[in-house]
């Protein structure tokens, strides 16, 4: 059952692959009904939605907590006041609301985004989600 019928969708996976287990982001329409094929050969060898992952900024002050990876609507997040605003909620293990304002702006104008969030609690694997206007818990 689609939660959103009438809304445009993407698609966005976090993955690892590679003999440096390199962190890769890739997002992309899912509406429009297009195949993908993604492989673990060099990052130029892939369609043009499949990034690194950006993050390379841990929380100095939790050194116990890593943010991987946010994509926001159609694009991977990369700014850094993004991702101190994201530690800053985590560390107090506060709920976020999916918004333009937290996100750095609209990434996909006139469309409902969606928010994916990849990062580490104590070196375990978690990923959080919503949907623009919802609020959301960090599991931990």
């Amino acid at each position: 059952m689609d939660p959103l019928p009438g809304k445009n969708k993407c698609l966005s996976l976090v993955y690892t692959c590679g003999s440096n287990s390199e962190m890769r982001v890739f997002y992309g329409d899912a509406s429009q009904g297009q195949k993908w094929t993604l492989t673990s050969g060099l990052l130029t060898e892939q369609p043009q939605w499949v990034t690194v992952a950006a993050a390379h900024w841990s929380d100095k002050h939790s050194p116990n907590l890593r943010i991987h990876a946010v994509v926001y609507g159609m694009t991977q997040v990369i700014d850094r006041a993004v991702y101190d605003r994201l530690y800053e909620y985590l560390a107090k293990e506060e709920g976020i609301y999916i918004s333009n304002d937290l996100f750095g702006g609209d990434s996909w104008y006139g469309v409902t985004k969606s928010a994916a969030i990849v990062y580490e609690v104590d070196g375990q694997m978690k990923s959080m989600g919503g949907v623009e206007g919802e609020k959301v818990s960090w599991v931990t």
